[in-house]
């Protein structure tokens, strides 16, 4: 209402505290948060996000992907930091606060939900098996989230959509799933998430085959997340590049977590910080190509935002 002016900075605030939001849940802390883990968050967000355009500039993409984005990362912050440390907790009034996020969380979009939702199920088996007592905040958010889930999937709209897709109809739901099911395999492999799965379960052999250390479960949770929320998609007709967000950004959360346990070697480290060096200057190439494309966008030259690496549709 206040003008695309006002959103673009609303919008640069928002994308900001979902990289921090992105290493506190890689690193564990903002303490634990460098310069370098900051850089090859956002650096790895720019290369392996299929529509990096749609999910952080177009007004629609944005408000309808980072800016919830920002709403479950947060979300997951107290169950974060419970898993760090079994200690944590909040107190009553913001275990009640906690509820509306999660509430929120939940009515975010299907597929991130969807991830989260299989990651909660997990979470808590895994507290059973070890005979853990939730806290209260556990209880109270995973509760908001399972109410706005459950009226985000209980649209009638979603019924109806589906009973009018032509597959649906002449091959039934088994059918249908099983043809998805091929389709968003093939989608998942072509847009990175297949590379990132395979990365993060190297690391994870490394850590404990090699080095033997022992993985906390939320190192894999977050790769879990990127999965389910990929393959959820197996129930939509069409699965755009835009929508792969989430299972990108889980992804990338749950490598950058796995990397940063890892021990290199002192080689390995010194070499680190050139490789980022580098990375950055062919960042800075890319992103002057890419910008002359957004401000010719911005003007409304939407011809020449179609030979763009990414095209924020303006619809």
């Amino acid at each position: 209402m206040l003008g695309k002016g006002w959103f673009n900075i609303a919008n640069a605030f928002v994308y900001t505290a979902l990289m921090l939001l992105m290493c506190f849940h890689a690193a564990g802390s903002m303490k634990k948060t460098t310069c370098l883990v900051f850089a090859a968050v956002n650096l790895m967000t720019w290369y392996l996000t299929p529509s990096w355009w749609e999910n952080f500039l177009w007004l629609t993409g944005s408000s309808f992907y980072a800016w919830p984005m920002t709403i479950i990362l947060a979300f997951l912050v107290p169950l974060r930091k419970k898993c760090g440390n079994p200690d944590y907790a909040l107190n009553v009034p913001l275990s009640v606060c906690y509820s509306v996020l999660g509430l929120l969380a939940g009515l975010t979009y299907e597929n991130a939900a969807a991830g989260v939702f299989v990651a909660l199920i997990g979470y808590f088996a895994v507290k059973a098996r070890k005979k853990e007592k939730a806290a209260l905040f556990e209880i109270t958010g995973a509760v908001g989230f399972l109410i706005g889930f459950v009226v985000l999937i209980a649209a009638p709209g979603n019924f109806s959509r589906l009973e009018s897709y032509e597959a649906f109809v002449q091959h039934g739901f088994f059918g249908y799933v099983l043809g998805r099911l091929f389709v968003t395999t093939h989608i998942f492999f072509s847009r990175n998430g297949a590379l990132l799965t395979g990365l993060s379960a190297m690391l994870f052999l490394e850590l404990w085959l090699h080095q033997k250390k022992k993985v906390p479960t939320f190192s894999l949770v977050y790769v879990i997340l990127g999965v389910a929320s990929a393959y959820s998609m197996v129930m939509a007709p069409v699965f755009l590049e835009r929508a792969f967000f989430p299972a990108t950004t889980f992804l990338i959360v749950g490598f950058m977590n796995l990397f940063l346990q890892v021990e290199w070697p002192q080689m390995l480290k010194r070499h680190l910080k050139i490789f980022v060096v580098l990375m950055l200057l062919v960042f800075s190439s890319s992103l002057f190509r890419e910008g002359v494309s957004m401000m010719k966008v911005y003007n409304g030259d939407i011809d020449h935002a179609q030979t763009g690496k990414q095209f924020g549709r303006v619809q």
